[in-house]
């Protein structure tokens, strides 16, 4: 799927998964964090996909495949 998405024109990816995926996302985006984020994986990422959100940045949530309920309070400092 990865080299699909390569030769399409993707330019980076990253594991939501993975040990650091916040602070790789910050990296990679000079500490702006992202236009658009699409969470097709469910609540266990859907706080990091939250923190890695530029202003005014999108949040897509496509289906919650891993099953899990995440509550978020909005008024806190992600």
């Amino acid at each position: 799927k990865l080299d699909r998405l390569k030769r399409l024109g993707l330019d980076d990816a990253l594991l939501s998964r993975g040990p650091d995926f916040v602070g790789a996302v910050l990296e990679l985006s000079g500490n702006k964090g992202v236009e658009l984020v699409i969470n097709n994986v469910g609540g266990s990422v859907f706080e990091a996909c939250l923190q890695v959100l530029a202003y005014q940045g999108r949040l897509a949530l496509v289906g919650f495949v891993d099953g899990v309920k995440q509550s978020v309070l909005l008024k806190s400092d992600l």
